[in-house]
């Protein structure tokens, strides 16, 4: 049980050094600058929310690059109740 343990840990350990690492090192696809000028959202909580999960997205390689990082967080704000507005500025819906 104890060996398990211990290569289970030197799997993680490969893990966060291989993949994960390298990717929190670097710089991020998106900022909050880009959220405000993309998509027209004001700043606040949710852009730690959006932020946060388009770097687990890009840790789990479902994002590579800024293309596919606006692409992921239309999607993102889509399914979260967001809808893209005539001036081009994605909007909360009310949904009765």
């Amino acid at each position: 049980m104890e060996q398990e343990i211990a290569l289970l840990f030197d799997e993680v350990c490969r893990e966060y050094r291989e993949s994960i690492r390298p990717v929190l090192k670097g710089p991020r696809l998106l900022t909050g600058t880009d959220l405000k000028e993309l998509f027209g959202l004001a700043p606040g909580p949710f852009f730690s929310t959006i932020l946060d999960g388009l770097e687990t997205a890009r840790v789990e390689s479902e994002v590579r690059d800024r293309s596919s990082a606006i692409s992921w967080v239309e999607t993102f704000l889509g399914n979260a109740g967001y809808v893209l507005s005539k001036k081009n500025k994605w909007t909360k819906t009310c949904v009765k």
